[in-house]
């Protein structure tokens, strides 16, 4: 009888000792703080698709909308109301970030406390992403950075909860229209090493008083090693030059870009074109750079010959591909 006891109270002992274990185990897991944890470690756009966005639309506090929008596989930005190339590396970069954003901390879920994290419903740094249909897909407030964190606080458009975000998205929120524009002139499988020939024709006057008064043509010549030789003048033919400086220039060409595009029709100098730089490839491709007027102190109108955009170039571009024949003379 003892023994039965004694065993039915072993018996109970472990099923409390089994109760109370689990109750902790159980509090643990549903304990208010955890409950926080793992909802804040939750991504924050769950089954976002980067594919899906048709559309990227940035509002900042500096005022305004930059509005970058995907037309098949290009991304046009509008500007002025109209578009141009944009950067489909910088929008893939955007996409992929905001993929990858995740909510470290659930700061408030209370209206009352929106505005001291720049969250509330006068806030104007927002992101909105919108698929080919206008159906909107994600709708961000962007509100103040954490002092001493890399995140920024936001919350999402319709929820009440303020978020820190796993990093800042102020990067985006300040970047300009140049940020997002394609600013090069020609096309990514151009590179220097293709250029065979280079003709220069210029006639500045930069504003440190220094002229540059050119008229030179230059070929890589296949039969002597790829070596550059001067076409013209016919004075300076078969004169030594310094095939380092010249490959320097037909990269310098090859990866012509803009400081940013100029939209509408403004009076550029493009009609007499201040210098004009043509160049040939090996599999006879003709490009042509003319260079117009200034605009302000530090930079000149350009374009492509036969293109559709304008641009800004900055002065120093101008002097780079403008190379005076006697700064590429073998030494």
């Amino acid at each position: 009888m003892a023994v039965v006891q004694f065993k039915n109270k072993v018996l109970i002992l472990g099923l409390i000792a089994g109760g109370l274990a689990a109750a902790y185990a159980l509090g643990l897991v549903f304990s208010p703080t955890n409950v926080q944890k793992r909802r804040s470690a939750q991504a924050l756009l769950p089954g976002f698709k980067t594919e899906a966005v048709a559309r990227i639309e940035v509002s900042s506090q500096q005022g305004g909308t930059i509005q970058v929008t995907r037309e098949g596989e290009d991304w046009k930005v509008l500007i002025a109301g109209s578009p141009f190339p944009a950067s489909a590396e910088r929008a893939g970069w955007f996409l992929d970030s905001m993929a990858g954003l995740a909510r470290t901390r659930l700061v408030s879920a209370n209206p009352e406390g929106w505005a001291s994290f720049g969250v509330g419903e006068e806030a104007s740094s927002r992101i909105r992403l919108s698929d080919a249909a206008g159906k909107s897909l994600v709708s961000l407030i962007v509100g103040n950075s954490e002092p001493g964190e890399r995140g920024s606080f936001a919350r999402l458009e319709g929820s009440n909860e303020v978020l820190l975000l796993s990093r800042s998205l102020s990067n985006y929120l300040d970047g300009s229209l140049s940020y997002w524009s394609h600013l090069k002139f020609f096309p990514g499988d151009l590179s220097g090493g293709s250029i065979m020939r280079i003709s220069v024709r210029a006639s500045l006057d930069f504003p440190d008083g220094s002229p540059r008064r050119l008229a030179y043509t230059l070929i890589r010549n296949s039969e002597a090693g790829r070596k550059w030789q001067v076409v013209e003048p016919a004075a300076r033919r078969g004169a030594a030059l310094d095939d380092k400086a010249v490959d320097r220039l037909a990269g310098t060409l090859a990866d012509f870009e803009g400081n940013e595009f100029v939209p509408g029709n403004p009076a550029s100098g493009l009609e007499s074109p201040l210098a004009e730089i043509l160049f040939s490839t090996e599999n006879n491709r003709d490009y042509r750079i003319l260079v117009g007027g200034r605009s302000g102190e530090d930079q000149y109108f350009a374009k492509v010959d036969g293109g559709d955009y304008l641009y800004l170039i900055p002065e120093w571009r101008v002097r780079t591909a403008t190379q005076p024949l006697e700064e590429m003379q073998a030494k």
